[in-house]
């Protein structure tokens, strides 16, 4: 009985977290890149995020680009984090302190940033690149338990990605 109590509690402190992502916010647009051109793809800061790696590959190559390992266009994509900062640090300590005490009932929220940036290199030309701010609102909290499989963070965050991708067709 205490065994299966355990993993209850386990399950609830392991399972009650969504994530939710805004749209993409464009903060710098380059010109179009020809889809006649091969691609040679470079990924840069994303360490932990194999799985981003394959579905952006993905999502770009559905877009009707093609990818060559010798191509002279150079197409690096590069994930920064960035530090967030909140508006009112009291409000999110008391955020954090009332989650705390009753025992995740009460949401704790935690937002992540991050800045995805496509470069562009051609031979003979200048590079170009766009930059796209990706934000993720994730909160935690045993009430949320019945939302976690529609809000999971991984799957909210490439949504944010495909977002981005589309984005990035949308600004050319």
């Amino acid at each position: 009985m205490k065994q299966k109590i355990l993993i209850l509690v386990c399950f609830l402190f392991l399972y009650n977290c969504i994530g939710i992502a805004k749209p993409p916010e464009v903060l710098k647009t380059f010109k179009s890149i020809s889809k006649e051109k091969k691609l040679r793809f470079e990924f840069t800061g994303f360490g932990f995020y194999n799985s981003e790696i394959a579905l952006i590959r993905k999502k770009i190559l559905e877009k009707g680009y093609s990818e060559d390992d010798q191509s002279n266009v150079l197409l690096e994509i590069i994930l920064e984090e960035q530090e967030h900062k909140y508006f009112h640090r009291g409000l999110h300590a008391l955020n954090f302190i009332l989650s705390l005490f009753t025992l995740g009932i009460f949401p704790y929220h935690v937002r992540t940033e991050h800045k995805i940036t496509y470069r562009i290199f051609e031979k003979m030309k200048s590079p170009e690149e766009t930059s796209h701010k990706l934000v993720l609102d994730q909160w935690r909290g045993i009430l949320l338990i019945p939302f976690t499989p529609f809000f999971w963070p991984s799957s909210a965050f490439e949504k944010s990605l495909i977002n981005s991708i589309d984005t990035l067709e949308k600004t050319k």
